[in-house]
């Protein structure tokens, strides 16, 4: 479920992008808020197609993946969004979100390892049988 609601997010923060923020934020935000709405895209994608390996992978492993990218999404690309349009809401308070998107970055990260370490285990066991 979050996996659709967050695409469908992504795409409207992209068609706000190139229609109505264009003109309200400047080149590098408008940048930032394009990458971080690619960046929630390809991970919304992936948690679906992820969720549907749930038999081929370590579950428990796959399902703190699957956690940790859906706290990076969140603070990743949520943060960026935020800070991204602090003018336009005019609330400099929101500049408190920058330490939040690197933070993003590195459950993104863990993330995919917890992936590839699900697939290990995996195969591990498979092996084992």
């Amino acid at each position: 479920m979050f996996a659709g609601i967050s695409a469908a997010i992504g795409v409207m923060i992209l068609a706000l992008a190139a229609h109505y923020l264009q003109n309200k934020l400047t080149e590098v935000q408008l940048n930032a808020v394009k990458t971080a709405a690619n960046i929630q895209l390809i991970h919304s994608i992936s948690i679906f197609a992820l969720s549907n390996l749930s038999n081929r992978v370590h579950i428990s492993t796959l399902k703190r993946a699957l956690n940790f990218m859906i706290a990076g999404i969140l603070a990743f690309s949520g943060s960026i969004y935020l800070l991204s349009l602090k003018t336009i809401l005019n609330l400099e308070l929101l500049k408190i979100f920058g330490p939040i998107t690197p933070i993003g970055g590195v459950l993104l990260i863990i993330s995919w390892s917890l992936v590839a370490i699900s697939i290990y285990k995996s195969n591990k066991i498979n092996e084992q049988i």
